[in-house]
């Protein structure tokens, strides 16, 4: 896995900067799993969480773009609500990717997703 400390959420504080009103945009898995709506159900479900990494590959933090910006709901969603900010948002999204999951000849990103199994009591 990535070993970096802020991990995603450099580029989702970018991503926030650009948004003009308080919509949520998206959220890390630790967001996600210490969130209210987890507590809310575990008194109606008993809760199994897994963590797990679904690793990404691409040539290079364009395609990362090109594939994301176009099929990726939450990234095309924002990408088409910025207007004339799109091209700071799309060049920040390469940059990251290629200063910091860059590996030789390609893009590597270890991408840690929550496995939440809900039995009703």
């Amino acid at each position: 896995m990535n070993d970096r400390p802020s991990d995603l959420l450099t580029l989702i504080a970018e991503a926030r900067r650009l948004v003009p009103d308080e919509r949520h945009i998206w959220c890390s898995a630790s967001e996600t799993f210490e969130s209210p709506y987890h507590a809310a159900a575990g008194h109606n479900f008993d809760l199994q969480i897994e963590r797990q990494i679904s690793i990404f590959r691409t040539s290079n933090g364009e395609e990362y773009w090109d594939i994301f910006s176009t099929d990726y709901g939450p990234t095309k969603t924002l990408a088409d609500s910025l207007g004339a900010r799109r091209e700071e948002f799309h060049q920040t999204w390469v940059d990251f990717f290629e200063k910091d999951y860059r590996q030789g000849d390609e893009i590597v990103h270890d991408r840690e997703w929550l496995l939440i199994l809900g039995t009703k009591r």
